[in-house]
């Protein structure tokens, strides 16, 4: 999805929304844009995350074509490179970046910088995952990824999971926890996966971390 990949490590800066034009309703703050020489209309809706609607302006009805990778052509192109344009002047001016999508894993990089002295790697190129390493031995400690929930637990949408090591003997037991999910992308029997939406408290998830850390570090001779 074009929007997923424009807002992703965006925060939006309340004081710029105002400013450019968002109204507050509720909880959240709404945009309507007319683009595409009036064709179509964007409503942007800010809270928690982002949502973001295109409609047929001579109609009035939401314009799905905009997301179907299956509709190509000429004007289906201009009319989403127009409704990309947009949305990038949407972040120029009302979004600030972050390392993270979620709050939560804001708060656990600012504690791993803390007590680690660590900060994230992103080695790939479309920087969705970050791992954090020991310095020695070049071990993971975690790896954080920006993915599809339907991998992991049930639910629609992307989220942020951290994958952290934990003895075998746990694992069984770990993921019975809410919040704690047999490992995406890693060994199973090594690692569990965490969703950090604040389902688990970061006093839980600092002290998987630090067994993780533990599990991974160079061993004394």
């Amino acid at each position: 999805m074009v929007q997923e990949d424009i807002f992703n490590r965006k925060k939006a800066n309340i004081k710029k929304l105002i400013a450019y034009g968002f109204i507050k309703k509720g909880d959240c703050y709404f945009y309507k844009r007319y683009f595409f020489d009036d064709a179509f209309y964007c409503i942007v809706e800010v809270s928690d995350h982002v949502a973001c609607h295109v409609y047929d302006a001579s109609f009035n009805e939401e314009y799905a074509l905009i997301h179907s990778s299956l509709s190509k052509g000429t004007y289906i192109s201009q009319v989403r490179e127009s409704y990309q344009a947009l949305l990038e002047d949407i972040v120029t001016h009302c979004f600030d970046d972050q390392l993270f999508v979620y709050n939560q894993t804001m708060r656990i990089a600012k504690w791993i910088e803390d007590n680690y002295h660590l900060k994230p790697e992103f080695p790939w190129k479309t920087n969705q995952h970050a791992i954090y390493r020991h310095q020695d031995n070049k071990k993971w400690i975690t790896i954080i990824m920006y993915i599809e929930r339907s991998k992991i637990s049930k639910g629609e949408g992307m989220c942020e999971v951290m994958n952290v090591k934990a003895p075998p003997a746990d694992v069984d037991r770990l993921i019975l926890e809410e919040g704690i999910y047999e490992c995406y992308h890693m060994n199973k029997k090594n690692w569990v996966s965490i969703i950090l939406d604040d389902t688990l408290e970061d006093s839980r998830i600092e002290e998987l971390l630090q067994q993780s850390y533990l599990l991974t570090k160079s061993s004394k001779k």
